[in-house]
């Protein structure tokens, strides 16, 4: 009987696949001028100028800053990348 149950159970280990990797992170940093700006990416809001927004996806990412009395600035398919998972962006507001 125990025979058959390690030979049960090694099969039900077998037919479990692994889990895939965690996908890698990476992180914005956002500064601005003049600083102070609001900062959003995909939507979700992040405090003001100058920040580090951290645990993003990689991929590609919509930041978007704005400061009253200024243009709002936005950055399409701003890519965070496995091999460079740390990205600068410094955005001049207009008026």
């Amino acid at each position: 009987m125990r025979r058959l149950s390690f030979i049960a159970l090694l099969a039900l280990a077998a037919s479990v696949t692994a889990a895939p990797p965690p996908q890698p992170l990476g992180q914005l940093s956002v500064t601005t001028t003049p600083k102070g700006a609001s900062i959003a990416v995909d939507g979700t809001k992040y405090g003001n100028a100058p920040a580090t927004i951290p645990n993003l996806s990689t991929g590609d990412h919509l930041v978007v800053v704005t400061l009253a009395d200024y243009e709002e600035a936005r950055r399409k398919r701003l890519g965070v990348a496995a091999d460079t998972p740390h990205r600068l962006v410094h955005r001049k507001l207009l008026r």
